[in-house]
């Protein structure tokens, strides 16, 4: 009956065949095969001729073999979790396994003869004949031969995500195809999900160093107040001078305008530190710019000197004049230096040693850029060394840190494609190292478009 709603199906003129058995009065089977052709009167069916054709029968044997590699190829089609379906070159479905069933909520015997069609939503659906006639014509493949997900349509005319692939089969000039359709939507919706976890975690990181930012800026508040009265101060006692010149009637023009000179130097000054601390605890969007990674570093020391005492601990500075510009996030390199000098620099404050010393260092290859930050302090246990980068984890005392400086530090040069670790081998204290690379993703990707 299946074979003859196909034939009906299809109206094809010419003959089908199949192999199906029958069965003597006696109780013996007899395989046949059947050629089938459909009547027609005026252009209408009018019913069907089979013929079948007795061969000479195989031996229990062949027969046996024959059986046992039909059952297993027909265990494998129905255990398969992905849809399997034959199609002629009319697009019409000839055979379907269970998964197809199981996934689109239809019985074989609904989609059997039926158009391939009904399985798609628009604007495929009302396409697809022009697709199969287009390849059939062009021998343009789009999507036979590789996969793609593409979405279908169930029986309660929901939508589903499917990986698809597609084979075609020629056997004696008729061309069929088969199409393997795996169900994805949970692949997918997993694949979502992570997204917005993700970005989530990226968020909440975001939000951690922003309260880390605020944390150190509160530290450096009263180094900066320091740091600022004494430029002020100088402005204030320059203008004094300038208006004693001015009302002891004096033309010292030069004198005049050397004092002037200074309080634009004083006030430039201020107005540094100023804009390193404002660009620091802004919470603004990184942005990668290319930028001078020695210009970073000298930034960086002048705004941590507000928060330390140059007469007990001296800052080194030994930059390498051949290192290149790279793309970074000016303000969160800043944050990474800033948090190293200032461990550095604790570090320090509780050791014995007289000439207390901090270097901050650059160099660079052909594919790196490195920065290092030491101290000649009584260095780090290999203890606490492999919990160092841990969240939370801290050595100094509860008020003065929450142990999540390193941890963002870290999570940052990770984010620029870098590496920050501890040098486990450096013996006269501690030292902090993180590498970026020269030519970043960043610019991958542009060179790419």
């Amino acid at each position: 009956e299946n074979i003859f709603r196909q034939i009906l199906a299809k109206g094809i003129q010419e003959s089908a065949f199949s192999v199906l058995p029958v069965q003597s009065k006696s109780g013996k089977q007899y395989n046949l095969t059947w050629y089938s052709e459909l009547t027609f009167s005026n252009d209408r069916t009018t019913g069907t001729i089979l013929t079948g054709v007795h061969t000479k029968e195989p031996s229990t044997t062949e027969s046996n073999t024959l059986l046992q590699v039909a059952a297993r190829g027909q265990a494998v089609l129905d255990n398969a979790a992905e849809a399997i379906i034959n199609i002629g070159a009319d697009g019409i479905i000839t055979d379907v396994n269970k998964a197809t069933e199981t996934i689109f909520g239809y019985q074989a015997s609904e989609l059997i003869g039926h158009n391939i069609r009904c399985l798609m939503p628009e604007p495929d659906r009302g396409q697809h004949d022009h697709y199969i006639k287009r390849y059939l014509e062009t021998g343009e493949k789009r999507i036979i031969g590789t996969g793609r997900e593409v979405t279908g349509r169930k029986k309660d005319g929901s939508a589903v995500i499917l990986e698809l692939h597609i084979t075609e089969i020629n056997v004696h000039g008729k061309r069929s195809f088969t199409g393997v359709a795996r169900d994805v939507s949970e692949r997918n919706f997993a694949r979502q999900q992570l997204k917005i976890k993700t970005e989530e975690l990226h968020q909440t990181r975001e939000r951690l160093a922003h309260m880390d930012r605020l944390h150190i800026a509160s530290e450096m508040a009263t180094g900066m107040a320091h740091e600022l009265n004494q430029p002020l101060a100088a402005i204030a006692m320059y203008a004094q001078a300038c208006r004693r010149l001015l009302e002891s009637g004096k033309s010292d023009t030069k004198l005049l305008l050397d004092t002037l000179s200074h309080i634009d130097n004083q006030a430039q000054r201020a107005g540094t530190v100023i804009r390193n601390l404002r660009a620091m605890v802004n919470k603004q969007t990184p942005e990668h710019q290319p930028e001078d990674i020695n210009v970073l570093i000298k930034n960086t020391i002048e705004l941590a000197l507000t928060g330390i005492d140059t007469q007990q601990v001296t800052i080194d500075c030994r930059l390498s004049a051949t290192v290149p510009r790279i793309d970074i996030v000016y303000t969160q390199i800043q944050q990474v230096l800033l948090n190293l000098i200032n461990n550095a620099h604790d570090a320090l404050s509780d050791s014995p040693i007289l000439d207390k010393r901090i270097v901050v260092s650059s160099s660079s290859d052909t594919t790196h850029v490195k920065v290092s930050v030491a101290d000649n302090g009584d260095g780090i246990t290999s203890k606490h060394a492999a919990d160092i980068f841990t969240p939370f984890f801290s050595t100094k005392d509860a008020d003065k840190g929450m142990g999540m400086g390193l941890a963002i530090s870290r999570s940052i040069i990770s984010d620029h494609q870098g590496v920050l670790e501890l040098n486990t081998q450096y013996k006269f204290g501690a030292e902090f190292v993180f590498t970026l690379p020269i030519k970043s993703s960043l610019e991958d990707q542009h060179a790419g478009q």
